[in-house]
């Protein structure tokens, strides 16, 4: 299994429109071989932002490689930085493998 995690700090103020947009969204993820599932997590405020982790869940990292390279994957990527003005920084990617013990 492999954890895609992106950290959004957004704008405090702007929380209810990134969660609009995040829910309403064109994913593509549903049509990925390997996707498992997804969903979106709200952390701390602070005086400037909310923290956000959207949690994506892959079968395997080749899975999560493979759509990463995908024409789905820049589309939702547009969809990221056209509404840059939510976001304190830029999103922040963390990949976890799980380990076998």
């Amino acid at each position: 299994m492999f954890v895609g995690n992106n950290r959004f700090y957004v704008r405090r103020g702007s929380e209810k429109e990134f969660e609009r947009i995040w829910t309403n969204r064109e994913s593509f993820l549903q049509e990925s071989e390997g996707f498992i599932s997804i969903n979106l997590l709200r952390g701390t405020t602070t005086s400037e932002s909310t923290l956000y982790i959207s949690n994506s869940i892959w079968k395997s990292r080749i899975d999560f490689e493979n759509w990463k390279n995908s024409d789905n994957f820049k589309l939702t990527v547009k969809t990221t930085t056209r509404n840059k003005a939510l976001y304190i920084g830029f999103p922040n990617f963390e990949g976890l493998q799980e380990v076998d013990c």
